[in-house]
Formats: C-alpha cells, structure tokens, sequence
C-alpha cells in the first residue's frame, strides 16, 4: 500500500495542502475556501476573507504534520485534536469578523489517513467522496442536521459554538478519497477515474478542478489515493 495525493485550487481566497510520511503510510490534507461580506469603506483589513483562509490552513496543517511527525495511529485522538483546533479556528474568525466588521467564513474538507484507514470532515458546504472503484459515497460531518442541503450549518466563523464529527472510513487498494469545495458538474469525476490518470492523483485533481464550474465561491481540491505501493 501506498498514500499518495494531488491538490490545486484558486490563487486567491483558497488553499489545498498535504504532507505524506517517508514511508507513505501517514497523510494529512486540507481544502479551504472563504466566503463573506466585502470590507466597508475604510475598512483595516481589505483582505481579511484571504487572511482567515491563510490563518486556519497554517493552524491546522500544525496539527496535521504533528500527528504524522508523531506517527499517530489512534483515530479517535487524532479526530479530537483536530476537532480543537477546529473549534479556536471558528473563535478567532468570530473575533476577527467583530473587529473588521465583516461577516468571515471559511469552508473545507480535512482528512487524515493511516494506512488503510482514514478520518475525513467536510465542512461549510464543502464535499468529499469515497471511490471504491464502482460507487462514490458521500462523507459528512456527522454533527449538524443535514435538513436541507441548500444552507450551510458549519462553516467556521459561522457560530459561537462550533462542533464536528468526522466520517471514516477505509481506503482500499485502488480507491480514491476526493475533496473538494464546490460539487463537480454530473459526469466530472468519473470522466477523471476513468483513464489511466486514476493512477496519479495530481492528474485527478486537475481533471476535476478544471471541470468544475465557478461561481462565487473560491475553488480548492485535494485527490488521496491508495496505490498498490
């Protein structure tokens, strides 16, 4: 087995990151995206949408390449830390919002993989799917009522309280977990799988990436896959 992973996203108000172990048994990766209200005028910060993404994506990669450095294999602890730093990300946006007078949003999907198994979080109405090789499986954060898929219930910045529990899985030979901050036109994905290209996720993630189409939201993608080694 082997992890291996590609990532691309917008140049401004997005990121896709990861860190894969020497050995490629341990990954960690983020997708970010930011959303909110323009600056008023006058405004201190006339950037803060990029400023917020920027800060979340380097507190929580800290935390992803600590428990790869650290070779953590216990899922549960490593969903708890996250799910930390997740939830001083969501403060520290609340604050930055109340001092800019802005509304400050960050959307995302992070995972972390250890050999065959992984832990995944979408969240912010952000997407990630499974490919088993015939079947795409949505994850979820399993926190929030998913009453109705046109709103978004957990974006950090969006609440005092902010709360998440992450799906898991297991990542076969083969299979690849795709994460992404808009959800692809019909047909996308399994155009990308496809081809021989499903061998190298960097090609997967490009293929994806430019058959999304955009709207307001800044677009970011990170494709894991589990190769044969």
């Amino acid at each position: 087995m082997s992890l291996r992973a590609g990532a691309t996203a917008d140049q401004s108000n997005a990121i896709s990151a990861y860190k894969i172990s020497d050995d490629e048994k341990f990954l960690g990766g983020l997708a970010l995206t930011g959303f909110g209200t323009k600056p008023i005028p006058g405004a201190i910060c006339d950037d803060a949408i990029q400023r917020v993404v920027s800060f979340s994506a380097h507190h929580i990669q800290r935390i992803l390449v600590g428990l790869i450095e650290r070779q953590v294999e216990d899922m549960a602890y490593a969903q708890e830390v996250l799910s930390v730093q997740l939830g001083k990300a969501n403060d520290s946006i609340n604050y930055i919002s109340q001092k800019t007078g802005q509304g400050l949003y960050v959307g995302g999907v992070i995972c972390y993989a250890v050999g065959w198994q992984y832990i995944c979080l979408p969240f912010g109405g952000c997407r990630a799917y499974l490919w088993d090789g015939e079947t795409f499986q949505l994850q979820k954060n399993k926190t929030p009522p998913y009453i109705d898929d046109a709103y978004i219930y957990d974006a950090l910045g969006g609440g005092n309280v902010w709360t998440a529990t992450f799906d898991s899985g297991t990542l076969a030979v083969g299979s690849h977990l795709l994460c992404m901050t808009h959800p692809p036109q019909e047909g996308t994905m399994e155009k990308a799988l496809a081809t021989l290209s499903a061998t190298d996720p960097q090609l997967v993630a490009d293929n994806i990436y430019a058959g999304i189409t955009r709207n307001t939201l800044p677009t970011a993608l990170l494709a894991i896959h589990q190769a044969a080694g």
